[in-house]
Formats: structure tokens, C-alpha cells, sequence
């Protein structure tokens, strides 16, 4: 048994280290979808809005005189220092970004996130499709690129089933996913991805 697992896992380098060369190997990768209709993310993020709040300098009743008022003399004017109107801004309390998952965590993975053979600054070179369905992969390794991207290699489940549903057999496998489009959980365990 232990020595299938290494003929498999060298089968599987092996075949990897092809996989530059032959498109045809991403849509026979159990687990993933492949395919030019991926969905695209064009979601943006919402432009800040600033709400200038105006302070007012002096109220109309200020600006004016009343009639029963005297006006102040000109020397009296010079000894009273001119009032500042300071405005402080608020400081935008911005959540700090989450801190990536260690080697060992679970995090879940849907059908929109990408699965890729390794780093890839491109976003395009190494792409091998998504995720069938949505499951709990356990990290594997954490990465950067050269975009300061945090990328995690992840282990998936993926098998067969007979047709009531229940699983024939499964076997892991190992892929690339970007990071921000995981999320954390709480699971402890593989689910299957196909």
C-alpha cells in the first residue's frame, strides 16, 4: 500500500511537470471544471465616499449687529485674538486584513474559486479551472508572488460514487488556490470537491 502511494505521487509530479504542455490534462483532473466560460470577477470595490461636513464659522445672528448693539472700536479689535475653527477628522477605523491560514488549517473553497498548478503571477498561465462544488480543503503550504498575493497549496478529496450517492472510493490531490478566494471554517475534515 505504502508503495502505490509513492508510484502515485510520482505519477502524479510526473504528469504535472507535462501539464505545460498538453491543455487537454486540466479537463481530466478529477474535481475541477475547466472550460473558457469561467465566471469573471468584475466586482469592484465601492469608491469612498467623503461627507464633507461643513462647520459653520459664525452663525447669522453673529454677523450681524443687533440695532442695540454697539459696534466695537477698532483699537478694542486688535487685542482680541482671532478665534480658529479647528477641524480634527475622525480617524476610519479599517479592518485589518486577515491573516492567511497555516499550514495544517481547513478552509472552505466554492465553485468560483480558482484552482491553478502552481504560483502564477499571471493569473493565467498555470489555470486549471474551479472547483466542481463547493468543499473544505486542508492547506498544505503557503506562498507569495510576485504581486504580494498570498497563495495556499492545498489538498483536496476527490472519488468516485455510485449512483445512490455514496463514495466508491476517494483519493487526495494537491492543487494552488489564491488565498482571498478562500474562507475560513471551522470543519476539520476533507469534503469531497467532485
Amino acid at each position: 500500500m505504502y508503495k502505490s502511494k509513492r508510484i502515485q505521487a510520482f505519477l502524479l509530479a510526473v504528469i504535472m511537470a507535462f501539464l505545460l504542455c498538453s491543455t487537454a490534462f486540466a479537463e481530466t483532473m478529477p474535481g475541477i471544471a475547466t472550460g473558457n466560460d469561467l465566471p469573471v470577477i468584475t466586482e469592484e470595490p465601492p469608491a469612498p465616499t467623503e461627507t464633507a461636513t461643513e462647520m459653520p464659522t459664525q452663525d447669522a445672528a453673529t454677523e450681524e449687529l443687533a440695532p442695540t448693539e454697539q459696534p466695537i472700536p477698532a483699537a478694542e479689535d486688535e487685542t482680541i485674538p482671532p478665534t480658529e475653527v479647528e477641524t480634527t477628522e475622525e480617524p476610519t477605523d479599517t479592518p485589518p486584513a486577515p491573516l492567511p491560514a497555516q499550514a495544517g488549517d481547513f478552509v472552505s473553497v466554492t465553485t468560483s474559486t480558482r484552482v491553478f498548478l502552481g504560483v502564477d503571477d499571471t493569473l493565467g498561465a498555470l489555470a486549471l479551472g474551479v472547483f466542481v462544488r463547493d468543499a473544505v480543503v486542508q492547506v498544505d503550504a503557503v506562498a507569495q508572488d510576485a504581486e504580494s498575493r498570498a497563495w495556499y497549496r492545498v489538498r483536496y478529496l476527490y472519488g468516485d460514487d455510485y449512483a445512490n450517492g455514496t463514495l466508491k472510493w476517494t483519493a487526495e490531490g494537491l492543487a494552488y488556490v489564491l488565498a482571498e478566494e478562500t474562507q475560513p471554517t471551522d470543519a476539520q475534515a476533507l469534503t469531497v470537491t467532485d
